[in-house]
């Protein structure tokens, strides 16, 4: 269990990120990252629909989708940048 399982951020104003305390720092990387990764596994969840082999869907379209769900995965190797959702979604 990380350390950062139960960790809820503190609101206090800070003038510039600079001025938290380093272990603050640390602790609201991983909550956020771990945020990031949450969100990340719900839009693929809401997307195994289309991948199944009787969903009836164009190939452009199964196309596009294994194209953003493979973005999906590799967003913590692309600077935790998400892709963006195709349109017909």
């Amino acid at each position: 269990m990380s350390s950062y399982e139960n960790y809820k951020p503190t609101i206090i104003n800070y003038s510039s990120f600079d001025e938290v305390p380093i272990e603050e720092r640390e602790k609201l990387k991983e909550y956020h990252l771990k945020s990031l990764r949450e969100k990340r596994n719900q839009l693929l969840q809401e997307t195994d629909k289309y991948v199944l082999i009787d969903y009836p869907i164009t190939t452009e379209k199964l196309a596009i989708i294994k194209e953003y769900r493979q973005a999906l995965r590799d967003f913590t190797n692309n600077n935790y940048i998400m892709p963006e959702k195709p349109v017909f979604l």
